[in-house]
């Protein structure tokens, strides 16, 4: 019991020094994924270097294994949008966060670049702290450890820093290239930090002695859209913390404390945290491909933990009578037929129709967010006739 008692002392502790000194402005995502269409001479390793980014960010993304082999034609989604971390208040420093495998670099108050980085294995791991770089060398000689019992090895191919070194701490963790690009991603190295070669070298140069890096544990993230809307993002747990949970809902908590309203149940929040491919997701589902030869909302359908939803909008559109109170929205069709869907704080979507006697009303659990209440897929669609078509693979409902 004591030991619980202090894990969750020192791990309330880390909740509010993540937020110390965070902009009060939810961050803004950046970049945009693109797709690579795979040739014959591509491998995973050549497709992530390429977009500077780690191997691990393009597995995650397209849910591959680092053993399947890429085959030509094959569509990669490159994951180039993020959420940046905290903004330093300095004006240069480096943020790395370790269970993303990235490295942000700032300059000014703007985040100007980033690049997918190796972490030291579970055995040596890399630290998190606020660091400044107390050493910076061209073409250093490594020297391993004397428990390694190896000999050291000076500037040249052999040499596993490559050819640029910044040391951040006291006992040698340091941020550095490498002759085995390769490795860039995976959790494997004594402690240190590996970028590629290229990337190494171009942050050298915008760097000096006395920056600040700050090596965070972040595996939740939240941001802002420039709509206001808010998305977020989760990465793997390399060090077995179990961070997760904690940060999204501390990150939720710190939103409302902003005044953005959110209202999101702590099942979402645990099955989102499940998908940890790094990928930038709106808060409240990702939205569907809605076919139709009418008017839909902006928002027509969405896709959450709990399944798949129809915004009572399209119903509107397509002639049905849709009444909304504070606790239930009931639809009507010209035909008779009535759905009742009761406003749940955590509804999980039906998939097969109940056996209902002629004149007999749907009662149904849905959302109730953004103005509207969103009904079962296909289930709403079944019940009240409505001819469709749902691709549960492609995730393309259409109603024309």
């Amino acid at each position: 019991m004591a030991l619980l008692t202090m894990r969750n002392f020192f791990y309330t502790i880390l909740i509010v020094l993540l937020f110390v000194g965070a902009a009060a402005a939810l961050p803004q995502p950046v970049g945009k994924n693109v797709i690579h269409r795979v040739t014959e001479n591509d491998t995973i390793f050549t497709v992530s270097r390429q977009y500077g980014l780690a191997p691990d960010h393009v597995l995650w993304a397209n849910d591959i294994k680092l053993e399947s082999p890429l085959t030509p034609g094959q569509e990669l989604l490159i994951p180039l949008r993020r959420i940046p971390p905290f903004t330093p208040r300095e004006s240069t420093a480096i943020v790395l966060n370790l269970p993303e495998r990235m490295l942000y670099l700032f300059r000014g108050g703007q985040m100007v670049k980033f690049w997918g980085v190796a972490i030291g294995g579970p055995q040596y791991p890399t630290p998190d702290g606020d660091f400044r770089i107390m050493q910076m060398e061209k073409n250093p000689t490594w020297e391993p450890p004397k428990w390694l019992g190896k000999p050291a090895i000076g500037p040249g191919p052999d040499n596993p820093l490559g050819d640029r070194w910044l040391q951040i701490t006291p006992d040698m963790v340091g941020i550095h290239g490498t002759n085995n690009p390769d490795s860039i991603g995976g959790v494997a190295s004594l402690g240190c930090v590996r970028l590629y070669p290229e990337a190494i070298r171009s942050l050298y140069d915008q760097v000096a002695v006395g920056t600040p890096v700050y090596a965070i544990y972040e595996q939740a993230r939240l941001g802002q859209e420039q709509d206001g809307s808010l998305v977020w993002t989760f990465f793997p747990d390399p060090y077995t913390k179990y961070y997760s949970l904690g940060q999204a809902r501390a990150a939720l908590e710190e939103a409302r404390r902003d005044g953005h309203p959110v209202v999101i149940s702590d099942f979402e929040i645990r099955e989102r945290a499940r998908d940890t491919n790094g990928l930038v997701t709106p808060l409240y589902g990702i939205p569907l491909q809605v076919e139709s030869a009418g008017e839909l909302p902006e928002i027509a359908a969405l896709k959450k933990p709990t399944g798949e939803w129809l915004n009572s909008q399209v119903l509107s559109e397509l002639g049905f009578e849709v009444e909304a109170s504070k606790t239930r929205t009931v639809v009507r069709s010209s035909n008779g037929k009535t759905v009742v869907v009761t406003h749940a704080k955590i509804p999980l979507n039906p998939h097969r129709l109940p056996k209902l006697d002629p004149g007999e009303e749907l009662e149904l659990e849905g959302h109730r967010w953004n103005g509207s209440t969103w009904l079962p897929i296909p289930m709403t669609l079944e019940f009240l006739e409505i001819p469709h078509k749902w691709d549960k693979n492609t995730e393309v409902l259409d109603l024309k």
